[in-house]
């Protein structure tokens, strides 16, 4: 099944040719069949509001002819992650200066000349083969008098999962010119503009070994806690579903730090906080799981490769749904209780309640490390049920959290400990996503049963997700008694022993 996780772009360097990468998957017994290429025009357009963004940046893009606007980029000069894509339906300039207006409060009305033209051209290729389907996207963006464009190329896998992706991106390599993995977005077009965006959100916490176990931690949740309050005015203004996932993984991070370093603080600091931030979690994620099953809609239909019909009445359910539960959100973060949260975060980290134990980070890295991996560990070897694998998700999901806080500290054994527990919990966090997705089309065909149109379209959208839930199950299962047990015990093994 077609999924998000399953793509990855790659920078090219000037002597790329595009008939020589195609030729390095038909030697490997894939078909190739070219699509048709097409050309954007877009312009890079300061504004001069500044009631949400500190003088956003917006660009525009138009198709050639009918010039439609297709997408718009918002770039804050400060503050706050820089690089959020707002998708929004066509339309020409005047209705999307009305959209960007009613969403954001932020309209076009008096905003300067463009600031920097450029041209962006796409070239897609399908390939085949008997490990599945992938799509590849040559993309070239040219800003306008440049000579030489920026090149990039996306493959995304259409039919096949993780090892369809892991195959394509090594033939990929095999064409010359084709250079390391990027993530490239607004900031790679800003970057060929020669513009500065504005500053991203922190990145994670460096911890070393000559820290104690309090510093280390206070670190790790000062990090957090910041990235927290830089995706809060994205969530509330809806500019992109991912300030929203971003805000939610934020609040994981604390609380797993405070479960994991619990400790070091005296308890009594640590319940009350605990609940705030748990709440606040799960009113993120009530948004949050709305924007990923949306997203999923059209791929879990598209799992037996069919023209999927309408399925607008479901869609536009949901979509009143997540407005709801973004509305719920407004409310909670303009909540007295929201308020006292961030009060309590901030007196906490300034003046920390510490137990009277102490001392070095590695102590409590070793145990806390080894306890939560052997769990995971003894998760995964115990799952069957829908249940066991949703709780060796979270138990993954755990593990990696504390390898990840503490990997400054064994860089490289407790960097692969976190691959290991990223990639279980990836594909288990599919067969949840699944799960729950089975769950909310029985609820709707509750709603819909005498509809027995709707009633049939729903029953084959739940068939698709029961059918996904299915293969992200055998995809665990087949890895993790395949070898992938004694690997992540290795892997267990060699961090617990160089901390």
């Amino acid at each position: 099944m077609p999924s998000r996780r399953h793509s990855v772009k790659f920078e090219l360097s000037p002597d790329f040719d595009l008939a020589a990468f195609v030729k390095s998957f038909q030697s490997a017994q894939w078909r190739a069949s070219r699509g048709k290429s097409g050309t954007v025009r877009g312009a890079v357009i300061d504004t001069p509001e500044r009631e949400i963004l500190s003088a956003g940046l917006v660009t525009l893009e138009e198709g050639t002819g009918a010039r439609r606007c297709r997408t718009v980029w918002i770039l804050p000069k400060g503050g706050g992650p820089a690089e959020r894509l707002l998708r929004l339906a066509g339309g020409d300039a005047k209705g999307l200066a009305a959209q960007l207006a009613a969403r954001v409060h932020l309209g076009l009305k008096g905003a300067s000349a463009p600031i920097g033209r450029y041209e962006t051209s796409t070239t897609p290729i399908d390939f085949v083969s008997a490990a599945g389907s992938v799509r590849a996207i040559y993309e070239t963006m040219r800003p306008q008098g440049g000579d030489t464009p920026a090149a990039v190329l996306r493959l995304e896998v259409t039919r096949g999962n993780a090892d369809t992706l892991a195959l394509a991106s090594g033939l990929s390599r095999l064409a010359p010119g084709v250079g390391k993995r990027v993530e490239n977005g607004p900031r790679g077009l800003i970057a060929v503009l020669g513009i500065t965006p504005g500053p991203a959100a922190l990145g994670k916490a460096s911890i070393t070994r000559d820290m104690t176990a309090r510093q280390a931690v206070i670190e790790i949740l000062r990090r957090d806690y910041a990235n927290m309050l830089a995706n809060e005015q994205g969530a509330r203004v809806g500019l992109d579903e991912e300030f929203v996932h971003d805000m939610r993984v934020a609040t994981r991070r604390v609380r797993a730090a405070l479960r994991m370093f619990e400790k070091v603080f005296a308890k009594s600091s640590l319940d009350r906080l605990t609940q705030k931030i748990k709440w606040l979690a799960s009113v993120l994620g009530t948004v949050r799981d709305l924007d990923v099953y949306m997203q999923a809609v059209p791929d879990y239909l598209a799992y037996a490769q069919w023209e999927p019909p309408d399925y607008r009445f479901y869609v536009e359910g949901l979509a009143a749904k997540r407005k709801a539960a973004h509305d719920a959100l407004l409310e909670a973060l303009d909540s007295q209780r929201y308020a006292a949260l961030k009060r309590e975060m901030e007196t906490f980290l300034a003046k920390p309640c510490f137990s009277s134990s102490s001392g070095g980070i590695k102590s409590i890295a070793r145990k806390r490390v080894e306890s939560l991996a052997l769990k995971a560990q003894s998760a995964g070897d115990k799952a069957k049920t829908d249940e066991e694998l949703h709780a060796a998700r979270i138990a993954f999901k755990r593990a990696r959290y504390a390898a990840e806080f503490t990997r400054g500290l064994a860089p490289k054994q407790l960097g692969r400990l976190a691959r290991l527990a990223t990639q279980y919990q990836d594909v288990l966090g599919r067969h949840q996503d699944a799960t729950i997705a089975c769950d909310r089309v029985r609820e709707a065909l509750e709603a819909e049963k005498k509809d027995r149109l709707k009633a049939f379209l729903l029953g084959y959208l739940l068939a698709c997700q029961r059918l996904s839930a299915i293969e992200s199950k055998r995809e665990f299962l087949g890895r993790w008694r395949d070898g992938g047990s004694d690997e992540f015990d290795a892997a267990v093994k060699a961090a617990v022993a160089r901390l």
